[in-house]
């Protein structure tokens, strides 16, 4: 793949008209990389685009949203969603998850300008001061990316996930918002 294939990417919320590309895209990520997520690709298989519909689209206070990268072609090329946390002590931290990205568009920047895309938009959310998110212990592609935008190790969860008789450690990464850029 060359860098002309996002030579024309478009980060966005998506909504329910992109249900059936983002179902394509989530469950090949299951199915690829089954240590990166906590759900399954079994648990997910028989999900039906109109109810991945009803799920995609954000708040209207933008606690919850899904964001996709489209290439020029246009072809979905990844997704990332966040969530703001629900209790009212906790309203000042969010939470990035279901990140992925398709395998031919990896190393293009597809990764970063989703993660990016996804903390300038929190950022733009009135009283957030944390974004956090868990990744693999042996993903060290995602772990540097993530440092590269600013995240920073600061937990550990041993055994976080048990994929076919075999536990993976996840490490909590977690980015101050409040920090100067």
């Amino acid at each position: 793949m060359s860098q002309d294939k996002t030579a024309t990417l478009t980060i966005r919320k998506l909504q329910a008209s992109d249900a059936a590309a983002f179902l394509s895209v989530r469950l090949a990520g299951l199915k690829e990389c089954p240590a990166a997520f906590g759900s399954s690709y079994a648990e997910e298989e028989s999900h039906k685009v109109e109810d991945v519909a009803g799920r995609l689209p954000p708040t209207p206070d933008n606690s919850y949203f899904f964001l996709g990268a489209f290439t020029g072609e246009p072809r979905l090329a990844g997704i990332i969603a966040y969530q703001r946390n629900a209790k009212l002590k906790q309203r000042h931290g969010g939470s990035i998850y279901a990140a992925y990205v398709l395998p031919e568009y990896r190393r293009l920047g597809v990764g970063h300008a989703l993660v990016s895309a996804a903390i300038e938009e929190v950022r733009s959310l009135s009283g957030m001061r944390f974004l956090q998110l868990w990744v693999g212990i042996e993903n060290v592609q995602a772990r540097a990316m993530y440092e590269k935008v600013g995240f920073k190790a600061t937990g550990l969860l041993p055994a976080a996930l048990c994929v076919d008789g075999k536990y993976y450690d996840e490490a909590l990464m977690t980015l101050d918002l409040t920090a100067p850029r």
